[in-house]
């Protein structure tokens, strides 16, 4: 019998993306422009993290997702929309301790699934 639950994450709407190019944003020093494919259409996310590559599988905030009361929603960054926001898992609220190294400063990275 189950007393009681509790939320782990307030979130909502977070999704798995594979990178199929990146580029700088030629408007800014610090903004990668990164083309990702997802399993509903295709988007264009910038970041300032230098960890990712092409062909890197990803978590991505969308428009629409949400972390607490935070929604995500499009945005113009320096000439160019932005459909989103890379993430890692501090940025869910994981304790930092939890996490690897590797994943507390920069984007985190996932193994390509395939059917």
């Amino acid at each position: 019998e189950v007393e009681s639950t509790k939320k782990f994450l307030d979130i909502e709407g977070i999704k798995f993306g594979k990178i199929l190019n990146i580029y700088k944003n030629p408007n800014a020093d610090k903004l990668n422009v990164c083309e990702i494919e997802f399993s509903d259409k295709n988007r264009t996310i910038q970041t300032t993290a230098n960890n990712v590559n092409c062909g890197d599988v990803i978590i991505a905030f969308i428009p629409g997702s949400r972390v607490g009361k935070i929604i995500f929603k499009e945005k113009t960054m320096q000439g160019i929309i932005s459909e989103g926001m890379l993430s890692s898992p501090s940025e869910f609220g994981i304790n930092k301790e939890l996490i690897r190294e590797e994943c507390i400063k920069g984007i985190a990275k996932y193994p390509e699934v395939k059917d």
